[in-house]
């Protein structure tokens, strides 16, 4: 994985080790040659200093030049260079010859290049001459230009190291993220990079925004998962309540095309029946387009009107109705909200329904008032109430609870009054014990 660009780092990361060597070899050669002309120098302004106190001793005893020239020549070459000392016409009167120094042509050219020269000291009945000693030199030079390619042998392997940690560092967040990606590709979701708090860079960016869109997209997938999930449900239980009034149709339709009911009551009886399972259908089907179009958020008509005014034509609507003598309104006016009026008719209408068939014995009360700027609608009743693990699922689609098997419903009422209240902007709160009845309220915002 990224070998391509691993390998054009590590071009470049050599050239760069290859020309930090040699600028390293460079310097090392500069600091070498310079110890060795600085030893070489000061080791002859040392014996020059020697060669005048040996001279100032010699003439305090009394003695010549010539008469001491060995002695002298002899003491000052312990120190290593090479000593001639010559006498007034230029013989060699002591030590060695002073051209030993010019017949090495390669040191001589060195010495001049770094500076190293032999030094003439006038004294009294000659002079003295005093010369780097050229083995030694080559010597040490020997020994430096021995040391050098270890000393870059070590440098280029520290070099690369380094360069090649920087370029695996500088390439991890790169892999892990085409690793993460790849596994994208097979269908997982969820991986995640780790990112170091302490970094402030470009690759602490990229970690930072691929963590936020591998999130976004976990997040995606998983709603579309819950969603399809949702869907199958819907259509599984959709299907369910729609079989059971078809089933009865068609074995009535085949009762009649056999003419099994021939007298005109049973054939009466058979078409009431019909008649009833079909509106039972479109009741269904008209609910089913109602929550579809809810769950769209389409909301196409958003009209200005009084809560209470509203509230009190549900409740006039189901006066002439099984149990409508248990209703009870209290309306604060002027409870103005901006809402699809029929949307919202629709789910007080629900509530009030499913209070008058799931608390057949009880009073019904629907109270409308204003808190702020708030809208409250609440629809209490006085009936079995339900359990916690019925309030967290009564907002389901074809949901019905433990009590729902006997009374007349297709478990979608509140479904819809539910999208019904979102779709107004409000919330939809249920309060309900075993025993004690429910409490159904609505939550709106009020319109100025």
């Amino acid at each position: 994985m990224f070998r391509s660009l691993a390998n054009r780092l590590t071009i470049l990361y050599t050239a760069v080790a290859v020309g930090l060597v040699l600028v390293v070899a460079l310097l090392y050669t500069f600091a070498g040659f310079s110890t060795v002309a600085t030893n070489a120098n000061l080791m002859i302004a040392q014996v020059v200093g020697q060669a005048n106190e040996l001279v100032s001793e010699s003439r305090a005893r009394g003695h010549t030049l010539a008469q001491d020239a060995p002695k002298i020549a002899q003491v000052l070459s312990q120190g290593g260079p090479r000593i001639s000392v010559m006498d007034e016409h230029g013989r060699v009167i002591g030590g060695s010859d002073p051209n030993e120094w010019y017949r090495n042509r390669a040191i001589l050219a060195l010495a001049t290049f770094l500076g190293i020269a032999p030094r003439e000291l006038k004294v009294d009945g000659g002079f003295i001459i005093i010369s780097p000693n050229a083995e030694r030199i080559s010597n040490r030079l020997g020994r430096f230009w021995q040391s050098l390619p270890l000393v870059c042998i070590i440098v280029g392997i520290i070099v690369w190291f380094a360069f090649r940690t920087i370029t695996r560092r500088a390439l991890h967040p790169l892999v892990e993220v085409t690793q993460a990606l790849q596994h994208f590709g097979q269908g997982e979701f969820h991986s995640r990079l780790l990112m170091d708090a302490e970094r402030r860079d470009e690759l602490a960016d990229l970690t930072a925004s691929f963590n936020s869109a591998a999130e976004q997209v976990a997040a995606a997938f998983e709603e579309r998962r819950k969603a399809e999930a949702q869907m199958s449900q819907f259509i599984a239980d959709a299907g369910h309540q729609l079989r059971t009034p078809l089933t009865v149709v068609m074995g009535f339709i085949e009762l009649l095309r056999k003419g099994t009911a021939r007298d005109p009551e049973t054939a009466a009886q058979i078409f009431d029946a019909m008649t009833l399972e079909s509106r039972r259908m479109r009741a269904l089907i008209d609910k089913l387009v109602l929550l579809a179009r809810l769950e769209r958020a389409d909301q196409a008509n958003v009209d200005r009107f009084d809560v209470a005014s509203l509230a009190g034509s549900v409740v006039q609507s189901f006066k002439h109705g099984p149990g409508g003598d248990r209703l009870t309104l209290s309306a604060q006016p002027n409870a103005l909200v901006s809402a699809d009026k029929s949307d919202l008719h629709e789910a007080i209408s629900n509530l009030v329904d499913n209070a008058l068939k799931y608390a057949p014995l009880s009073r019904v009360d629907i109270d409308v008032a204003t808190a702020g700027d708030r809208v409250i609608v609440k629809v209490l009743d006085q009936g079995p109430g339900m359990t916690e693990h019925e309030q967290a699922r009564i907002f389901d689609r074809f949901y019905r609870g433990a009590g729902g098997g006997g009374v007349d419903g297709s478990g979608l009422g509140l479904a819809i009054v539910k999208h019904a209240v979102e779709q107004a902007k409000g919330k939809l709160i249920v309060m309900s014990r075993p025993g004690a009845g429910a409490t159904f309220e609505i939550d709106l915002p009020r319109a100025s």
